[in-house]
């Protein structure tokens, strides 16, 4: 068994009994009485340590908290800002649309009173006009489509009643876009339609007259009136072609005749 005696102070091995340490002088009566003082001072370093640590850390995870707290508060207070401009830009937006809106239906029913003012008064163009520019902002504008085929019929009457069949036919093709199941409409374009392909006639203008006739038999297929004045057109145009001996105008003649075999 080894009883030798080992410095706390430089850990050099002693014999046993030895009072003073042969390697570093140290008094090893002394320096054992001691030890125990030195443990707890040691003891007590360490805990002061820990504690300087633990406080350190709690210095950090404060400064860290309030960091993050910080830049919670100001996130919360820029997102509120924000959700207020947008609100105010909404609110003025809808406050703006609305009085755009309010100012377009009291435009529309000064335009729309004044159609009917118009319409009343037998101005027609200017009832058409009016009441055109209403429909062009509003196709749904209550009561518009309804004035319009008024308006429409009463200038087709008008034209009619005047004569004027270049004016009448646009006017009752209008009419049958807007009644295309009227039969009696329908009849009054066609009659229009004999009288424009009849002046066209006269005028010597012989393909637009026929335009007019095959409309006339593209509504009602196999009409005498129809085809009978077809052939006077066809007659009429290939005399007039051989009157200036224009030859080909003979040979389309002739080529649409066939096709259309009246």
């Amino acid at each position: 068994m080894d009883d030798r005696q080992t410095c706390a102070h430089c850990h050099a091995f002693n014999p046993p009994g030895a009072i003073i340490c042969a390697s570093c002088g140290v008094n090893l009566e002394d320096l054992r009485a001691s030890v125990p003082r030195l443990l707890e001072i040691q003891s007590e370093k360490a805990s002061s340590h820990a504690e300087k640590i633990n406080q350190e850390l709690n210095e950090i995870v404060d400064r860290e908290v309030a960091s993050d707290l910080r830049r919670i508060r100001t996130l919360i207070v820029w997102t509120l800002v924000v959700a207020l401009v947008l609100a105010v830009v909404v609110a003025v937006t809808a406050i703006f649309l609305a009085n755009r809106e309010r100012a377009k239906n009291m435009r529309l029913a000064a335009e729309f009173a004044q159609a009917l003012i118009c319409f009343q008064n037998d101005d027609l163009n200017c009832a058409e006009q009016r009441i055109n520019s209403v429909l062009d902002e509003d196709a749904d504008y209550p009561g518009a489509q309804q004035l319009l085929e008024q308006v429409l019929v009463a200038r087709a009457e008008y034209f009619t009643l005047a004569e004027d069949w270049l004016q009448a036919v646009p006017y009752w093709e209008k009419v049958m876009a807007a009644f295309p199941n009227d039969s009696r409409e329908r009849e009054k374009l066609n009659q229009a339609r004999y009288a424009l392909a009849s002046g066209l006639i006269h005028s010597g203008k012989w393909q637009e007259a026929l335009d007019q006739v095959e409309k006339i038999m593209s509504d009602k297929p196999g009409d005498s009136r129809a085809i009978a004045l077809m052939n006077t057109i066809f007659a009429g145009w290939e005399n007039d072609a051989l009157s200036h001996w224009d030859l080909l105008t003979i040979w389309y003649i002739r080529l649409q005749r066939k096709s259309r075999n009246p």
